[in-house]
């Protein structure tokens, strides 16, 4: 792929990206909305070279056959090994990011930002091994797609690994975009919701524009800026992911705030918080075994369901800052 074409890329993706930015700079223009958005540009940065490379890593260390992602590409015959593996990849995940979190975020608030860190991840563990055994105990390990999906050298040729396989990727996501929240929410103990979420929604922005980079510049180094593939995936990431993003988010953020008391760790926060990480994890697992299995209308769904939400959350803000 040529230097112009990255560059070109580049572009092309920042301008959506910059109109998603001003309409929420008009609702709340902080002047940390740009570092969060740069802090957007790292988590996305993290979790996809995490989903990317960590076959490299297993390679590298001789344990190919114990990658995560290449496990749940077949029938679960060995469940058990899949489950330890995993357990170890997520809390090698889970300490570095808890390290991250208690050192970028300082003051007061940095209890509770380890605290959150723990619920999260113990939210997404369960998350991830109950649908697995649920997928394995009605067979869709053995409900074959055809041509299924390829990504990095590994085929998903049954429902049952599609759908571990996008869960695994919106683990990593979700979780990528809600630590670079933390990290970027310094004093949020005394900020109110509205706010709070909206300083989400610009982590969720620069975490798409590094998204949308990957994959026009992926493109582009196939077929050129000029092939028709190009602009089509550029028109459906500039509008329906960078929205999948901003939603699954402020679903997870508005759900961790919502609960606190009013700077609390309880029991009640505690509950809050894990139900928004299954739901918004569930909103962009849905979004994407809908396209991957060829239900494309799944996409108009989620613009209404988006509008309906932002446009009241915004009919409401004045009650919420």
């Amino acid at each position: 792929m040529s230097v112009a074409g990255s560059l070109s890329s580049v572009l092309f993706a920042f301008f959506p990206i910059l109109f998603w930015g001003y309409a929420f700079s008009y609702l709340d223009n902080s002047p940390l909305n740009a570092r969060r958005f740069l802090l957007g540009l790292l988590s996305g940065g993290a979790a996809l070279a995490a989903i990317l490379g960590i076959d490299r890593v297993f390679t590298t260390l001789s344990l190919y056959s114990l990658n995560p992602f290449l496990q749940v590409s077949t029938p679960l015959d060995g469940i058990s090994a899949f489950f330890w593996w995993y357990a170890l990849v997520l809390l090698f995940i889970a300490g570095f990011a808890l390290v991250l979190a208690s050192v970028i975020t300082g003051g007061s608030g940095r209890l509770f930002d380890f605290a959150n860190s723990v619920v999260h991840f113990f939210a997404l563990f369960p998350l991830i091994v109950l649908t697995i055994l649920m997928l394995e105990f009605f067979g869709l390990f053995d409900l074959t797609v055809s041509n299924g999906i390829h990504v990095s050298g590994i085929a998903y040729a049954s429902v049952g690994a599609i759908i571990a396989y996008y869960l695994m990727v919106s683990v990593f996501e979700e979780a990528a975009k809600h630590w670079g929240f933390l990290s970027s929410a310094r004093g949020y103990a005394s900020l109110r919701i509205f706010p709070l979420v909206l300083a989400g929604t610009f982590v969720a922005l620069g975490f798409a524009f590094t998204e949308n980079v990957l994959y026009l510049s992926s493109i582009a180094g196939v077929g050129g800026i000029a092939d028709s593939q190009y602009w089509q995936t550029w028109w459906y990431r500039s509008v329906f992911s960078v929205l999948l993003h901003t939603l699954a988010s402020t679903v997870i953020i508005r759900a961790m705030v919502s609960g606190r008391v009013p700077f609390a760790i309880s029991l009640s926060w505690g509950r809050y918080l894990i139900a928004g990480v299954a739901f918004g994890v569930l909103l962009h697992l849905v979004f994407n075994i809908s396209l991957a299995l060829g239900f494309s209308g799944m996409i108009f769904a989620y613009l209404v369901g988006g509008y309906v939400y932002f446009t009241r959350m915004i009919a409401v803000s004045a009650d919420m800052r």
